[in-house]
């Protein structure tokens, strides 16, 4: 049984949520997700000197939870290995946006975003992905992601 069929089946004191009547019905699963940024290769250059100091910046799009990595000072190829942990009240209906930012001095610059869906994690409880960044020239990121459920 999966972890996803474990949330569904133990939901509502034991009755599969998924057997209510329509009107009862509530297709929420609740969690933590755990999201370790490992690191991204082959960015677009945003400074001058042809490098540049990125980041990343996790956002849970309904609750709008932010987390942020270090930055890493003169790097197309950073490497993170950090790990940071999201409440999740219904992860049928949410979504990770990850995104890559340049610090500079005077503000920073867009170096690519991708959007994923929570679908994957819950039907796995964990993965491994290289996803291609969106917005620019070129750059992928490497995430770990791991579903822990807990009960409703």
């Amino acid at each position: 049984m999966t972890s996803l069929e474990k949330v569904l089946s133990n939901g509502m004191n034991g009755q599969r949520l998924s057997s209510l009547s329509p009107g009862k019905r509530k297709d929420i699963i609740r969690g933590v997700l755990s999201v370790t940024v490992k690191r991204a290769e082959n960015l677009t250059s945003t400074d001058l000197g042809g490098k540049a100091d990125p980041y990343v910046v996790l956002t849970m799009k309904k609750t709008d939870a932010k987390k942020k990595t270090r930055v890493v000072p003169k790097n197309l190829n950073p490497e993170w290995d950090q790990t940071f942990d999201f409440v999740v009240e219904d992860a049928l209906h949410d979504m990770l946006i990850v995104e890559v930012w340049d610090h500079d001095t005077f503000g920073k610059d867009f170096m690519g975003k991708l959007a994923l869906t929570l679908t994957k994690v819950l039907h796995e409880g964990e993965y491994d992905g290289d996803f291609p960044l969106d917005g620019v020239q070129s750059g992928q990121i490497f995430l770990h992601l791991k579903w822990t459920p807990q009960p409703i």
